[in-house]
């Protein structure tokens, strides 16, 4: 699933909406992330020539570490096995050289190209396979409503969404995702994907045994860590790794057995 023409790419000519039920028959997302889009002139919008814009990205995923995701390919990968719904809330000025970054609003899905200061908003969601093919019925693209965007902080970006796709079905739920250190330009949003990333799901390698993480650890948690030991802590010589052990890590171990 190309992430930057296939996602984020503004569909103004298109239009209507459906009632085909709940989108892909009850989306619910495991993990999510936004990353805060800083303000650019950008000139490959289609139907708008420059424009300064600026936006918030969200991506809400099942089956897929969002952040993970988003660090590893940014807007060009998906992860392995996932749902992904992909969202863009922005803010421009057609003509403009700068536009404030964009913050709380209502961010409307737009049936025409807009002309001076405008808000739109684009949303793309997605089913793939383990190799991350789209599954048939997959992708669907927005074709009516909004989204919301109620705080913004350093940290986290909260609102809603009430969105309707090109294959009748509807997404509506309230969201609050961290903020992912991760910079993506976003006229890079416009553009096709030269190529594709696959991320497989996120593990970590512990001394002497592996254990896959869940799909979605808690917004709190700031790194992965190993299971506890007999007495309900860390057992003595597990650390959480991302590679495999070292030979001298492997030495070390069988030492201590």
């Amino acid at each position: 699933m190309s992430r930057a023409a296939a996602i984020l790419f503004i569909s103004l000519a298109a239009c209507g909406s459906g009632n085909g039920g709940p989108l892909f028959g009850g989306f619910t997302p495991t993990s999510g992330a936004a990353v805060i889009l800083a303000s650019a002139t950008c000139s490959n919008i289609p139907f708008l020539g420059p424009t300064a814009i600026s936006g918030i990205f969200v991506e809400l995923a099942s089956g897929a570490n969002a952040c993970n995701v988003l660090t590893q390919a940014k807007q060009c990968g998906s992860g392995s096995g996932s749902t992904t719904f992909l969202a863009g809330a922005l803010s421009g000025v057609v003509g403009g050289s700068s536009v404030p970054p964009a913050g709380p609003g209502t961010y409307p899905w737009l049936a025409n190209p807009p002309s001076g200061t405008f808000k739109a908003s684009t949303t793309s969601a997605a089913q793939v396979d383990t190799v991350c093919t789209s599954v048939p019925g997959s992708p669907a693209r927005m074709s009516d409503g909004s989204i919301v965007i109620s705080t913004v902080t350093a940290s986290t970006v909260s609102g809603s969404m009430d969105v309707h796709f090109d294959n009748g079905q509807a997404y509506t739920r309230t969201f609050d995702v961290p903020v992912c250190q991760v910079s993506i330009d976003i006229c890079s949003l416009f553009d096709f994907c030269a190529s594709h990333s696959c991320v497989p799901p996120h593990e970590i390698i512990c001394r002497r045994f592996r254990f896959p993480l869940p799909a979605a650890p808690p917004a709190s948690s700031k790194s992965p860590s190993c299971p506890p030991g007999r007495f309900g802590r860390k057992s003595a010589g597990y650390s959480a790794r991302k590679t495999a052990p070292s030979p001298a890590d492997r030495w070390r171990d069988a030492r201590k057995r």
